[in-house]
């Protein structure tokens, strides 16, 4: 933005600077802040420098440390080396190997230091090429900042040349009108000051009706700003509510994720769950079948007591009507054999009813039993499949484990027995042996004793070279965060010279634009110049016309020169209604161009032409501010021409 405006005040004018004498002051105090901010920066640099030599001279001693190690690496290998060949034991061969491999892992982690180093180096180099091309931007901007301020000089004496021309004009003018107009002024003074008592008061009443309205609008502002505020509380407090929603809403996502998973853990295959649902469902229709046999069974035993019950009121009335007949006489004794005889079968009938009913009653019961059975067993069957399901998966379990152990226990004894074969085999070599070094026991013990004095040597050098390997695995470690700083720095002044870049795209496009201005002011002096021509020329005019002694020729010269004022005006008055007319048109045929260019305006709003629609790069590189612009910086070298 600074830059911007420095690019603003270049391109301004004389005038318009001579306009603006406040810009002075704040260009002087942006030029302070430039600068501030170009040595803040210049130290910043200085000190990412001093930092990557300073890593660097790390890196030059790391790698010199690193190579003494190698080096001595590679003496005390030369060393063993001739020692194994003095003793050629098993010992010293496994640990030469040892040796070799850690040399080996030594020179890949003095490799990878190397591969660092290299990339640091690298990124030095581009780091110094920004560096200097930051020195250059601050060359740069100390230059033009030395131009800003002759220019600001250049500016502030042209602003005083043009005042003191300004004064003397208007001093040489008051001198002749008050030669030409001193009979004049005294007679028009007294209406002026009357008029400027009454413009006096009218300007008064003016300025308090503004006060007033500007109270009033100062209250009405004081009252929307109360319910901004209270419109931001709430906005506020809606936020929070939002926020806490949020929060539930996540935890019941987790809670959801969480039943999710123990479900996913805790479920059974398809196949089973429809074996075990068809069975299940199949229990349940014989179970109905059943209760609905059940329950006819349970209708006929109501309908079968409900005849007991008149059977055994008939059989009671029958008796009562028995006693009643016995009373009456003995002629009735051929009717009661007979109704004897039906009475024996009626009670046949019952008997066998009841027979029936008891029948049924124990099929009831055992339909019943069955019913709890089956009951019970769809119980047990369930809880089965259950412990079943949960057996499934225990056993799929401790199958997978088993076979893993399986696998391992098969690797192992495999193992087992080459080492068996091995060990028997270097039995009987050292069975073999032994029979032969008996006579070389004495021997070994004295080499033994010096062997072990080497080996708590080489152990000492093992925990040295540990200890070296972890140092340099610190490092390394050191090494790449500052790799990591390192890139984070490069990116940040990646984002930095994007930012100049476009600060110097815009700075391009402000001098288009002083340029645009530049030719304005051109035109706008040969105007002046023009104007200037014209004014001497009517001056000579009316010193003639007053210094003519014919009053008719003179009033001749007046109406001939306020006929001429008259057209010009016109002329000047339809000049600029066309100009307005014709920015106009431009404006609305540029709206229309590039809607009916757009993309994204739909076809039906399009306006139609007579041109046919091509191919056509994007609306980014139509700038309309730029044309209207030019458009009008064209109007007035039009109306010069």
């Amino acid at each position: 933005m600074e830059r911007v405006r420095l690019q603003r005040f270049k391109e301004s004018t004389p005038e318009e600077s001579s306009a603006t004498p406040d810009m002075v002051s704040r260009l002087l105090e942006q030029i302070g802040v430039l600068k501030t901010k170009n040595e803040t920066l210049m130290s910043e640099h200085q000190e990412s420098l001093r930092k990557y030599e300073e890593k660097l001279s790390q890196q030059e001693s790391q790698l010199v440390l690193i190579t003494k190690d190698n080096m001595s690496l590679r003496e005390q290998l030369a060393s063993r080396s001739k020692e194994s060949y003095s003793s050629n034991t098993d010992s010293h061969i496994t640990e030469l190997e040892q040796m070799k491999g850690d040399l080996g892992q030594c020179r890949k982690a003095l490799a990878d230091q190397t591969k660092a180093f290299v990339a640091l180096q690298k990124q030095l180099n581009t780091t110094e090429g920004k560096v200097k091309d930051l020195k250059k931007a601050a060359i740069t901007d100390q230059v033009e900042i030395k131009s800003l301020r002759s220019r600001v000089q250049n500016s502030d004496e042209n602003r005083t040349k043009e005042q003191l021309k300004c004064t003397m004009r208007q001093l040489e003018a008051k001198h002749k009108s008050e030669v030409c107009d001193l009979n004049s002024r005294f007679q028009t003074e007294f209406k002026k000051h009357d008029s400027q008592i009454k413009q006096r008061d009218a300007s008064e009443e003016k300025l308090q009706n503004q006060l007033r309205t500007a109270e009033q609008e100062l209250e009405s502002v004081h009252q929307k700003l109360s319910l901004t505020v209270e419109k931001n509380q709430k906005i506020e407090l809606d936020l929070e509510s939002a926020r806490e929603e949020l929060s539930g809403l996540r935890d019941l996502i987790s809670r959801i994720t969480q039943a999710y998973s123990v479900l996913a853990n805790s479920s059974v295959s398809c196949d089973k769950y429809g074996r075990i649902e068809n069975m299940y469902l199949s229990t349940r229709f014989r179970l109905f079948r059943l209760e609905r046999r059940l329950a006819d069974r349970e209708i006929i035993i109501e309908q079968l007591t409900d005849f007991c019950k008149q059977l055994s009121e008939e059989k009671r009335a029958i008796k009562k009507f028995l006693d009643d007949m016995d009373s009456d006489g003995k002629g009735a004794n051929l009717d009661l054999s007979g109704i004897s005889d039906e009475l024996r079968d009626m009670a046949f009938v019952v008997d066998t009813v009841t027979l029936h009913m008891t029948h049924l009653q124990e099929e009831n019961h055992l339909k019943q039993a069955e019913c709890d059975v089956l009951m019970h067993m769809r119980r047990l069957y369930e809880e089965h499949s259950n412990d079943l399901l949960t057996a499934y998966t225990v056993s799929d379990i401790e199958t997978a484990k088993l076979s893993a152990l399986q696998s391992c226990m098969v690797s192992y004894s495999s193992h087992m027995m080459e080492e068996m074969c091995r060990v028997n085999a270097e039995k009987d070599c050292m069975v073999e042996e032994l029979s032969m070094k008996a006579t070389q026991i004495t021997e070994s013990e004295t080499k033994q004793a010096a062997l072990d004095a080497r080996l708590t040597n080489q152990r000492e050098e093992l925990r040295a070279l540990e200890a070296a390997s972890k140092k340099h695995l610190q490092r390394s470690q050191q090494l790449a965060q500052a790799l990591y700083h390192s890139q984070k720095k490069e990116q940040h002044l990646g984002d930095e010279i994007a930012r100049l870049s476009d600060d110097v795209e815009d700075a391009l496009r402000y001098k288009e634009a002083h340029a645009d201005l530049l030719s304005e002011v051109v035109a706008l002096i040969q105007r002046n110049e023009l104007a200037e021509a014209e004014a001497e020329r009517l001056s000579k005019f009316n010193a003639e016309i007053l210094g003519h002694k014919n009053p008719q020729q003179k009033i001749y010269y007046m109406d001939r020169i306020r006929s001429e004022l008259a057209d010009a005006k016109h002329e000047l008055l339809r000049s600029s209604r066309e100009r307005e007319v014709l920015a106009v048109s431009a404006a609305t045929l540029q709206s229309e161009l590039a809607l009916y260019k757009s993309i994204t305006v739909p076809i039906e709003h399009k306006p139609i032409g007579s041109r046919v629609r091509v191919e056509r790069i994007g609306l980014h590189s139509l700038d309309l501010n730029r044309l209207s612009q030019e458009g009008f910086a064209e109007s007035p070298r039009n109306e010069l021409s």
